[in-house]
């Protein structure tokens, strides 16, 4: 089980780079690692939700394909809360790889 903080770096990410329905977004997260990450509707629609009720998402209805489909894209706001978040990860990945490297260190794999 991932961490809504976690989710929502992932999803941010993906929103930042170009504005995308959920679906779209749902594939290509899926995609980058299908293994390590599985987001189902049950999960990126309750966060979608949360982070636009947050206003670091906004979203628009737009005609794709000749359906009409509700797009996510990131706000000002969601941009300075993902570069924190982002932050906070590689600080925490920092002291996980001191930590790791020592007892790798002692044979331990």
């Amino acid at each position: 089980m991932k961490s809504k903080s976690f989710l929502e770096i992932i999803i941010l990410s993906v929103i930042a780079e170009n504005d995308t329905y959920g679906y779209q977004l749902s594939k290509k997260i899926n995609q980058i690692n299908a293994e390590y990450l599985k987001l189902g509707e049950g999960t990126l629609y309750p966060c979608l939700s949360r982070l636009e009720n947050k206003g670091y998402l906004s979203s628009y209805m737009a005609l794709t394909e000749g359906r009409e489909r509700k797009y996510y894209s990131i706000t000002t706001v969601g941009k300075a809360y993902l570069a924190n978040k982002i932050k906070e990860r590689e600080g925490e990945n920092n002291i996980i790889s001191l930590l790791t490297r020592s007892f790798k260190e002692y044979g331990y794999e």
